[in-house]
C-alpha cells in the first residue's frame, strides 16, 4: 500500500484561504520566487488531499512510521530539528533508530531529512539514512528556501 501522512502540533488547514493567505504572508514579499514554490507546493498538496494530524513527532513516528513490506518507507522532514529540545531530539532520534531496526531488504525504511547541523546552522544539509544497515549519507547542501542544490558526488 503506498500511502503518505504528515503530523504537525498545530497544522495550518490549507483549504482554508484564510489560513493559506495566513501562512504564505510569512514570506517577505519581494521574494517572488519564494511566493510561487508556495503556491506550487499549496496547490500540489490540496490536489493530493494530504492530511497533516495533530500530533506530537515522537508518538507520531512510533505509530505510523513502521516499515511497510514491498515499499520503502520514507520519513521526511526540514527545518525542524532545531525547534525540538535537546530531550525531544533524543527521544526522536532513538525512536527514529528503533523503527529503522526493524526494516528488511523488503521493508527497508529511509530518514530524510532537510536540516542545518547543529554545529554549524548556516549550512543546510541533505541527509539519508536507509536501512536495513543504517547507512548514514550527505546527499547535498541546499538552500533553506529552496533556491538552489548543490549534489554531492
Amino acid at each position: 500500500m503506498l500511502d503518505r501522512a504528515a503530523c504537525d502540533r498545530r497544522p495550518i488547514d490549507l483549504s482554508i484561504a484564510s489560513e493559506r493567505l495566513r501562512l504564505k504572508a510569512y514570506i517577505w514579499a519581494d521574494q517572488l520566487e519564494r511566493l510561487e514554490r508556495f503556491d506550487a507546493a499549496t496547490d500540489a498538496a490540496l490536489a493530493a488531499r494530504v492530511q497533516v494530524e495533530t500530533a506530537d513527532a515522537v508518538a507520531w513516528v512510533g505509530r505510523r512510521a513502521g516499515p511497510c513490506e514491498g515499499a520503502v518507507t520514507v520519513l521526511f522532514h526540514s527545518i525542524f530539528w532545531q525547534y525540538l529540545t535537546a530531550e525531544a531530539q533524543r527521544a526522536l532520534g532513538e525512536m527514529i533508530e528503533a523503527v529503522g531496526a526493524t526494516a528488511t531488504p523488503t521493508a527497508p525504511f529511509a530518514w530524510l531529512r532537510m536540516e542545518p547541523p547543529l554545529s554549524d546552522m548556516a549550512t543546510v544539509e541533505l541527509r539519508l539514512m536507509l536501512w536495513p544497515g543504517g547507512t548514514d549519507r550527505l546527499l547535498a547542501h541546499v538552500h533553506p528556501h529552496g533556491a538552489w542544490v548543490q549534489w554531492i558526488g
